[in-house]
């Protein structure tokens, strides 16, 4: 449950097309051959975009410098075009073994021989951050994740969504504890003065208890 709901809140981004200066997206499927389709997800925009999988193969190609680069996306897979990502989320109550998040770094490629869940993903710093923080998740492990990522954009994602679930009972019975401000007074400048590291701290300073 507690993985399921993090999940949930941690999602973001996308907008298409193709330039001279772009971001390939690729990817090998030799596993869940019933799947015609690849879909990716953009919870800012709550739009998916498409494309066949074609000998067991598809990419995504993104204007470089756009609003997606570096973003997270969430990667899906469907029989027919129709396949919304609500309903690759409802397949499963309590895991999220039907998408997938992974950052849209430059040459980013996956590779599925099992479930989208156990995908190998190659990219960059923030792919292999979305792996750590995935095994954070996993262990319990929250400060660990933090105490390492004080200068990735990740961690501003990850601390806003165990933020919101901090009053989550199913959160709280599972969760070690965690000083939100402390976490987030840790994380380098350059992420605190992005946008959304903006907006945690405006929602961390608007929800501080009373002394």
């Amino acid at each position: 449950m507690k993985r399921f709901l993090l999940f949930l809140l941690i999602v973001t981004t996308s907008k298409l097309f193709a330039q001279t200066k772009s971001i390939l997206l690729s990817g090998e499927i030799s596993s869940l051959s019933e799947y015609k389709y690849a879909f990716l997800y953009d919870a800012d925009t709550k739009t998916r975009y498409i494309q066949p999988i074609i000998e067991k193969k598809f990419e995504f190609i993104f204007s470089k410098n756009s609003d997606l680069e570096n973003k997270i996306v969430s990667l899906y897979f469907g029989k027919d075009s129709t396949r919304t990502f609500a309903d690759a989320r409802r397949r499963f109550a309590f895991v999220d073994p039907e998408t997938r998040q992974i950052a849209l770094e430059e040459g980013t490629k996956i590779f599925i021989s099992g479930s989208i869940d156990d995908a190998i993903v190659k990219g960059g710093k923030l792919n292999s951050d979305l792996l750590d923080m995935k095994a954070a998740i996993k262990s319990l492990k929250y400060n660990d994740f933090f105490v390492s990522h004080t200068d990735s954009p990740i961690s501003i994602t990850f601390l806003h969504a165990l933020f919101i679930l901090r009053t989550n009972e199913m959160f709280i019975k599972y969760s070690e504890a965690l000083d939100y401000e402390k976490i987030f007074s840790s994380f380098s400048s350059s992420i605190k003065e992005t946008e959304r590291g903006k907006k945690l701290g405006a929602l961390l300073t608007a929800n501080k208890p009373n002394e």
